[in-house]
């Protein structure tokens, strides 16, 4: 993460409600989700399910090793 980034993302935190960065950058996603239009919407569901099946596949070969 460039640095400028860095400290933007930290003085965001510093001012919001959260405790950690994983919430914030979760309320941002959230902010960035919602003004999907409905392709946009379909196609980073698709992606996200792919992403998911992946994990699992790795997971599950590491379990078997």
């Amino acid at each position: 993460m460039p640095a400028e980034q860095y400290y933007q993302f930290m003085a965001l935190l510093d001012q919001s409600a959260f405790s950690y960065t994983y919430e914030l950058l979760g309320d941002q996603m959230q902010h960035k989700i919602d003004k999907m239009s409905q392709v946009e919407r379909q196609m980073f569901d698709m992606k996200v399910a792919q992403l998911r099946e992946k994990d699992e596949k790795k997971k599950r070969t590491r379990k078997k090793s």
